[in-house]
């Protein structure tokens, strides 16, 4: 079982209410802290954590890199993986990512990278620890996508999707 911080409770619970098995969907109020968050289900049999970037000939010109804050990273090793979440939030100028559940070997260390074509930011995180261990562990990543002009982008990161708003700096 994934084990979600306690500030996501009421944006995980709203998506388990409404049933959003591999759905977006939208949660928040007005005054709420998760207006406009999308909370994004993925299967467990995803491509896992990946450090490759995969980008298909989308015709939609060539990659650019995107700034992303420090990587700040918690693994629980007793804790069973059953699937992931990726949950964004827009802001003035960037994305609040919390990617919840992404499942990889306890011992990894994590080089993160961001590039987009478009309208469209892929994030991977390659796994650059030289310890070798024998356990797995649902991974809970948390950082900042910055410097992004205003509009609509669409995240992907570990077969994860969310698309969200970003607001004029």
């Amino acid at each position: 079982m994934v084990r979600f911080p306690e500030r996501l409770l009421p944006v995980v619970a709203t998506a388990l209410l409404v049933g959003c098995s591999n759905k977006s969907t939208e949660v928040g109020s007005s005054g709420d802290d998760f207006q406009g968050t999308e909370v994004i289900w993925a299967d467990d049999g995803g491509e896992g954590a990946g450090g490759s970037s995969a980008w298909s000939d989308t015709g939609l010109g060539p990659t650019e890199d995107v700034t992303l804050t420090e990587l700040d990273t918690s693994c629980d090793p007793d804790a069973g993986a059953s699937g992931s979440a990726l949950v964004v939030a827009g802001g003035a100028g960037d994305i609040v990512i919390t990617h919840i559940g992404v499942s990889d070997r306890c011992c990894a260390e994590w080089s993160p990278r961001a590039e987009s074509r478009g309208s469209i930011i892929q994030v991977t995180y390659a796994d650059t620890g030289a310890d070798s261990c024998d356990c797995t562990c649902p991974w809970e990543f948390n950082y900042t996508l910055v410097e992004l002009a205003a509009g609509e982008w669409t995240v992907t990161a570990s077969g994860d999707e969310a698309t969200v708003t970003v607001l004029a700096p």
